[in-house]
């Protein structure tokens, strides 16, 4: 006979713990937040909160690799003349690992992201057409409708691109540009062209774009918390 062992489960959903309290005293809601783990609106928490775990994670090994491969480059002697002659810099084959798995984890990221933005528009839907009896909305409308409540972020039309290229179209590359001061720095980009000689600024994504994103996915949920709560109270 198969058997099967769970992984134990932490406390999940954690993001919308304020949004849970509101509801439960709530008086009115009382009957329709019994329904709460049967319905959708649960599984969309907990993938909301995966993700962001997912993300969290992403980020911390992100840094860790980048932070190696700056150091390289700012031990390596021949870097600076690389960049004057116009050649492409050789990592060692351990440094070129965590090359790959920057690109791996930012491929990820941005996947996840967009996913994580995806849920959270969901999740407004399903809770207003649950508890305030909505008419439901297609993805385009609920996509829409959470870009017009956060005041149309530039990051969210961003993040629709990059994940829309990385699935389906091309596979980034990575590259540094020199940051002078007392010691030259790198500032690592993602690149959508793997071509050496390729210019175009829209295929240059440079690091903070991804922290834009990973802020921006912050500030998403608490906005969105702090509406549904209001529209909640306004129920009682």
């Amino acid at each position: 006979m198969t058997t099967h062992l769970n992984v134990a489960r932490m406390t999940s959903s954690a993001w919308c713990y304020p949004l849970l309290n509101a509801l439960q005293n709530n008086p009115k809601l009382v009957e329709k937040h019994k329904k709460w783990s049967s319905q959708k609106l649960s599984d969309l928490a907990f993938s909301i909160d995966g993700r962001l775990r997912a993300l969290r994670i992403l980020v911390h090994l992100i840094d860790k690799d980048l932070a190696t491969l700056e150091r390289a480059l700012e031990q390596d002697p021949v870097v600076e003349r690389e960049i004057a002659d116009g050649y492409a810099h050789v990592f060692g084959d351990m440094d070129l690992l965590a090359v790959h798995r920057v690109l791996v984890c930012m491929v990820s990221f941005i996947r996840e992201a967009r996913s994580c933005f995806e849920n959270l528009a969901d999740f407004r839907s399903e809770f207003l057409v649950h508890y305030t009896e909505a008419q439901p909305e297609d993805d385009k409308a609920r996509y829409a409708a959470l870009d017009d409540l956060l005041g149309k972020p530039e990051w969210i039309q961003k993040l629709r691109d990059l994940r829309h290229e990385v699935s389906h179209d091309r596979y980034p590359w990575l590259a540094f540009e020199g940051v002078e001061g007392p010691s030259t720095s790198y500032e690592p980009i993602l690149l959508l062209d793997w071509r050496p000689n390729a210019t175009a600024l829209s295929d240059r994504i440079p690091l903070h774009t991804m922290r834009q994103i990973a802020a921006g996915i912050d500030t998403a949920i608490e906005r969105l918390v702090q509406v549904l709560c209001e529209r909640t109270n306004q129920l009682r």
